[in-house]
């Protein structure tokens, strides 16, 4: 998910060489779009297995259940929280970070010119 949201400025800056994004079009021979669109299904995928795996941990009893469960439950909290501060954060969008998050539609950010890249 992190790469989908990171992909318009990584590439404006000529740094998506290791983005999934950027990856998936090399392997498959995609554009930018059919490369989201490969990602985001993964991404679901791997939430669903997720979840259901999740809600199949076996139940000890005692301590140990609740450590277990609750381990489970911070592991897809990061994830949400990381999701959210992408969003939040201005890194990638700027101050549209909410406008992005409602309408799902992020912007290809035009490449950047060398000597304006900060480093």
């Amino acid at each position: 998910m992190w790469d989908i949201l990171s992909y318009s400025k990584e590439q404006s800056h000529n740094d998506d060489r290791h983005n999934i994004i950027t990856i998936i079009m090399n392997q498959y021979g995609t554009d930018v779009q059919d490369a989201i669109h490969w990602a985001a299904g993964y991404h679901a995928a791997l939430v669903r297995e997720f979840k259901e795996t999740s809600q199949k941990e076996p139940q000890w009893g005692g301590v140990g259940a609740v450590d277990a469960q609750g381990f489970i439950d911070a592991l897809g909290n990061w994830v949400y929280a990381n999701t959210l501060w992408s969003f939040e954060s201005e890194r990638y969008f700027g101050n549209r970070g909410a406008e992005i998050m409602d309408t799902r539609i992020i912007p290809l950010m035009p490449q950047a010119k060398a000597e304006s890249i900060k480093l």
